[in-house]
């Protein structure tokens, strides 16, 4: 499939969100506008990357034959350069295996691990009568299950999978129809979902652990737990359809960023952890609501024009392609 610059410019601004979010992520309860703020950015953020990233897999061929290299590998190299350096920071007081893990995805990188899982999967899902309403099923059935969560980022990858199951299934053809719709009808159907999704978290109705889906339900409120992962399911997708009709269709900032965004996805997560651990977060962000957001946007801009950077990027596909040439040689 050739390259969609509309689907670059929305991945573009997804990962900015991305950054944004894990920015000032500690800091989101100083206030009900930053609260309410992380909530409605969660509702499409991942949905919204997991979906295209689904689109893009159309190739299942290469998808799984891609798969291991293109994600396993650099999930284990990360995970493992990341728990060595927190080992460091925290002055070598416990055994290195105490911090690493490398069945509990550490942090952001849960999304690489379900990659390899989603493409792995992708010529199976496809050859299933009904691809989507099937892993719908699943997706709700599976959290059921009181260790279906954390490990392995098993609760994501059959949360999110919906996302994927339907970018697979999403016809180039329906992508063009959304290129030619009215904006003022993506608009409403964006503010729309904002107006439900809030209101539904302001009421107990949605609450966040159902957006990050890395949990099974909770054991006295299964039937409670289902219907809120529909309720999510139901307002991301509207949500990502209309952001699909009101984002950019020519080619500006946000599509190299989006062309290159697993790069700046990987890259981020190492500055923003330790950033984090080490308490200079902080620093970084004034204390008034509104300043905070700011300066996190700006900051998100900063990482995302670097670290898309062609020199940085052509770094980090070298630095891939070395440790795979290693495994696999030449």
């Amino acid at each position: 499939m050739s390259r969609d610059v509309a689907c670059d410019n929305l991945k573009g601004f997804l990962i900015l969100m991305v950054i944004v979010t894990h920015i000032y992520g500690n800091y989101d309860g100083i206030s009900v506008f930053l609260n309410s703020f992380y909530n409605c950015v969660h509702l499409f953020m991942m949905p919204g990357f997991v979906f295209l990233s689904g689109y893009f897999s159309k190739d299942v061929d290469r998808a799984r034959e891609n798969a291991v290299k293109s994600f396993l590998i650099p999930y284990s190299l990360i995970d493992t350069t990341l728990a060595f350096l927190d080992w460091i920071r925290s002055g070598n007081n416990r055994c290195f295996f105490e911090v690493f893990n490398i069945a509990t995805p550490r942090w952001a990188l849960w999304y690489l691990l379900c990659m390899f899982y989603w493409r792995s999967f992708a010529k199976d899902i496809m050859r299933l009568r009904k691809p989507v309403l099937t892993v719908v099923v699943l997706s709700l059935a599976m959290p059921v299950f009181r260790s279906w969560g954390t490990p392995f980022a098993l609760g994501r990858a059959t949360a999110f999978l919906v996302f994927f199951a339907a970018g697979l299934c999403f016809k180039e053809s329906w992508m063009e129809e959304l290129k030619t719709t009215d904006p003022l009808v993506g608009l409403m159907g964006m503010t729309l979902m904002v107006m439900i999704g809030v209101t539904l978290m302001r009421y107990g109705l949605l609450t966040r652990e159902t957006l990050y889906a890395n949990k099974p339900y909770p054991a006295d409120g299964m039937f409670m737990g289902m219907v809120m992962r529909i309720e999510f399911y139901v307002i991301s997708s509207v949500m990502v359809v209309s952001l699909l009709v009101l984002i950019p269709k020519r080619s500006c900032v946000l599509t190299n960023i989006g062309r290159n965004s697993i790069t700046a996805y990987v890259l981020h997560v190492f500055v923003v952890f330790f950033l984090r651990k080490l308490g200079l977060m902080r620093m970084l962000l004034p204390s008034g609501e509104f300043g905070m957001l700011f300066m996190a946007f700006v900051w998100a801009f900063l990482m995302a024009i670097l670290f898309t950077a062609k020199p940085i990027v052509k770094a980090y596909g070298f630095v891939m392609d070395s440790a795979i040439e290693v495994l696999y040689g030449k």
